[in-house]
């Protein structure tokens, strides 16, 4: 499902089983959000912006792409 939280600010908010894919969080600062029970396969969002969120190992392959790293199994 596509969201756009496009430079929204994000207090108190729980994201628990979403399906956040393709959705859209450039300039919204996830510091302290869980985004670990989330289901998604590509978001809109920058390095800055995940600085402090809370990710499942699962997903940290969505992430890692981000800083031009490829995993391998």
């Amino acid at each position: 499902m596509k969201s756009d939280f496009y430079e929204a600010t994000l207090q108190k908010v729980y994201y628990d089983e979403c399906q956040l894919d393709q959705s859209q969080f450039t300039g919204a600062k996830l510091e302290g959000i869980d985004l670990s029970t989330c289901e998604f396969t590509s978001l809109g969002v920058s390095i800055e912006d995940l600085r402090g969120c809370i990710i499942s190992r699962a997903q940290a392959s969505v992430f890692v792409s981000l800083f031009g790293i490829t995993l391998k199994e």
